[in-house]
């Protein structure tokens, strides 16, 4: 999942509301990233006593070879998906990125904030590398990783949303929660989100977030846009779930909130690739009774998701990079 890019802006008379000093903001996020930490190590501590490494390292032998190779198709559909994310994204800027281009930027920013962490920072870096080759600026990246942030979270809150009204019951027994509340909360998540995309689709204007303008495109790509991101978060949330396959006992659309509800922790702590965090909150909040199993689910998880993207994508850079760099030098003054 385009787990890395999720923001939450506040919208003030179409702008960005952000604390006017740089060190309010540096206070707010180290607070944010130790409440998430603090709150996933105290959900999860009773499950954490019940490990075992020696049961892990058994049972990283029993997963079945349909489950590598179904975690492994996932793993390719979601990065095909965030492959399209740069594209729809310059869009908003009259700009045509082309499809080569787009997959190149997208994916190796992608896994290289996944593994690293920080997204803001090293996503944003490895665009700027790219887009500065192609005639692009520092807008066009801002744009990239904004317009995205903003379409992948309307996607989740709609996906959360509508599982939450669809399955209320099973997954208000997983949470302990009253169901109707768990519906009502659904339906207001499905409004919200609803609202937006339609909001998207029929506006023909250019709108200004903080000095940031985005111009009104085609439809379609919105929804390809919109299509992109579900198919990333339902194939992301699929690695992990086929790999749960013989141990979790909750349903897939209550597995997705629960994976949600965990990365958004894992994001929110900053720390590199989520590494701990993602599985101190999924040992909190999947019930499954198989907690060694599930350690052992996340390392191949990890392997397949963040490992393997991040060595191909230094490998791309290392094949490309030295041949601009070279160039960049024999180039006349």
């Amino acid at each position: 999942m385009g787990t890395n890019s999720i923001l939450r802006p506040n919208f003030s008379n179409g702008h960005v509301a952000i604390p006017s000093s740089p060190i309010a903001k540096r206070i707010f996020k180290l607070a944010l990233a130790v409440s998430a930490v603090a709150a996933t190590f105290y959900l999860a501590l009773p499950k954490l006593a019940s490990l075992d490494s020696s049961e892990i390292v058994t049972a990283l032998s029993l997963f079945n070879s349909w489950q590598i190779g179904a975690a492994c198709i996932a793993a390719i559909a979601s990065f095909a998906a965030i492959a399209t994310y740069d594209r729809m994204a310059i869009a908003y800027s009259g700009i045509e990125l082309s499809w080569r281009r787009s997959a190149l930027a997208s994916t190796t920013a992608y896994a290289t904030s996944n593994m690293l962490g920080f997204p803001t920072i090293t996503a944003n870096l490895i665009r700027i590398q790219y887009y500065r080759q192609w005639g692009l600026g520092l807008r066009h990246v801002v744009i990239a990783s904004v317009a995205t942030s903003i379409v992948t979270n309307v996607v989740l809150a709609l996906i959360v949303g509508v599982t939450a009204i669809v399955f209320r019951n099973s997954i208000a027994e997983v949470f302990q929660l009253n169901a109707s509340l768990l519906a009502a909360g659904g339906l207001l998540a499905t409004i919200l989100s609803v609202s937006a995309i339609v909001y998207e689709l029929r506006r023909t204007q250019t709108v200004t977030l903080y000095r940031l303008q985005l111009g009104a495109r085609p439809r379609i790509q919105t929804l390809l846009h919109l299509l992109g991101a579900f198919i990333d978060y339902i194939a992301t949330t699929t690695v992990l779930y086929v790999l749960l396959a013989e141990f979790v006992t909750v349903s897939f659309p209550s597995f997705l909130v629960i994976f949600a509800c965990a990365s958004l922790l894992a994001i929110a702590s900053n720390v590199p690739a989520g590494l701990g965090v993602l599985e101190i909150a999924l040992l909190a909040l999947a019930q499954t009774g198989h907690e060694n199993e599930l350690i052992a689910a996340m390392l191949l998880f990890r392997l397949f998701y963040y490992v393997v993207p991040f060595i191909v994508t230094a490998v791309v850079l290392g094949v490309t990079e030295p041949g601009r760099l070279i160039r960049k030098i024999q180039k006349p003054w």
